[in-house]
């Protein structure tokens, strides 16, 4: 175990390339396959409603950035910086739908300010990351340029599906709660990235947070199914 430094990058060759952070690559790549079923599993069994499609775009977006984003880890030597950036468009976008997704449950009257809000908030991220690029070493001060989306999402996910969560988990059914709970799942993968905490060569501190992800993707449905069965029940009884 190594607190405050990183392990050196495990290199492997194929085909004539060189490699770079294979264990990424296959943590990477586990989110996608939990994303996208998430995906499927959202559109074969709930309603094409606005709550619903926005949570089934979460998790096409979520598995596309992290799809990508172990690409950008294996093929540092080939992409660079630029292997990252792509996947941080893509994260922009899909914590934009979280917000739209819990912002489908407040008044009428009130929700489109907010997502106006979560769309300029998502524009003025995406103009951060892109003017950073195009100014900055960004090879050499990568942790600033990944401090932006990690901003953008804690500032989302807090505002959205924390403080939303927990408010219509009381009004309107208690499997929302579990999305505050996915949100602090999340807490310790920031623990792990600013302190530089690595468990193992093949586990490091990104890998901590990707299995954490993986825990609250499986958080997100469960929730999302809770709430389709509690609401379903109340229209039942209502009419």
């Amino acid at each position: 175990m190594r607190i405050g430094s990183d392990f050196d990058k495990m290199e492997f060759s194929w085909f004539g390339l060189d490699l770079l952070e294979p264990n990424a690559l296959l943590t990477d790549t586990l989110i996608s396959i939990f994303a996208f079923t998430f995906a499927i599993l959202v559109a074969k069994n709930f309603p094409r409603q606005p709550f619903y499609n926005r949570w089934k775009w979460l998790f096409i977006l979520q598995g596309a950035s992290f799809f990508l984003g172990g690409f950008g880890h294996v093929l540092y030597n080939y992409t660079g910086v630029w292997g990252k950036f792509v996947p941080m468009i893509f994260a922009t976008g899909f914590v934009m739908m979280v917000e739209h997704s819990m912002l489908t449950l407040i008044p009428e009257s009130k929700r489109k300010i907010f997502l106006t809000l979560s769309k300029v908030k998502a524009g003025i991220t995406l103009s951060i990351l892109t003017t950073m690029m195009f100014t900055m070493d960004v090879e050499n001060n990568l942790p600033k340029l990944l401090l932006v989306p990690s901003l953008n999402t804690t500032i989302g996910y807090f505002a959205t599906q924390f403080f939303l969560g927990i408010k219509y988990g009381r009004t309107k059914s208690r499997a929302l709660y579990l999305l505050p709970i996915s949100v602090l799942v999340l807490v310790p993968a920031g623990i792990f990235q600013i302190m530089k905490i690595n468990f193992h060569p093949w586990f490091d501190r990104n890998d901590a947070g990707h299995l954490l992800i993986v825990i609250s993707l499986f958080l997100y449905y469960f929730a999302i199914k809770g709430y389709y069965r509690d609401t379903k029940e109340v229209i039942t009884a209502e009419s």
